[in-house]
């Protein structure tokens, strides 16, 4: 579950299994609902993306936004996000937040109906792209989401089924008008299941 990123203050986050902490020099601050005013308790951090001096935090109960001063939780019960546990995240240079986002909180799961597909939230909208609006299929999870320079932004995806290698829908690229899908079929790749995407 623990990851870990630099802010532009040079603080260094870690979100843990139990918890999500800041190291800024030899200072450490664990936020927890006893010692800080977070929304956050010990509870898993699953993923964290930093946007200027906002830091994002997916997990198993919803996306967290902390601006340095206030911390903001939503939620399917507080807001339009489809679904509670958020598997990973990326931040364009506009502000907008993309994540790959699912009914099942077990990372292993092998329920081909706990994804509920790649969301973007830009603050006020939440747009849900599934197998209705995109080459994403069903039965896919989004694994990683990476954003380029151009601002396009990359899908890995991968069949929910842990050792299907043939229904993964690939590398996606979205530039916010046309989808491109870059399969077994078209391209080199050796495999549709692909594990992780960056740029």
């Amino acid at each position: 579950y623990s990851m870990t990123l630099d802010d532009h203050n040079g603080s260094l986050w870690a979100g843990t299994g139990a918890g999500l902490a800041r190291i800024t020099g030899t200072e450490w601050t664990v936020f927890t609902t006893t010692n800080t005013d977070s929304v956050l308790d010990k509870e898993p951090i699953i993923c964290l993306a930093i946007s200027g001096s906002t830091i994002w935090a997916g997990t198993t109960r919803g996306l967290v936004k902390f601006d340095g001063n206030e911390w903001t939780r939503y939620s399917p019960q507080n807001s339009a996000l489809p679904a509670p546990f958020i598997r990973n995240i990326a931040v364009e240079a506009n502000g907008n937040v993309w994540m790959g986002v699912s009914n099942e909180i077990n990372l292993d799961s092998i329920d081909s109906k706990s994804m509920v597909g790649l969301v973007k939230f830009d603050g006020t909208n939440w747009t849900l792209y599934n197998s209705e609006n995109s080459p994403l299929l069903k039965e896919n999870r989004v694994n990683s989401i990476a954003i380029d320079s151009k601002g396009n932004k990359w899908i890995a995806t991968a069949s929910h089924l842990l050792f299907d290698h043939t229904s993964g829908a690939g590398i996606l690229k979205f530039d916010n008008t046309t989808w491109t899908a870059y399969t077994k079929a078209n391209t080199p790749l050796p495999d549709n299941r692909i594990n992780w995407v960056g740029v």
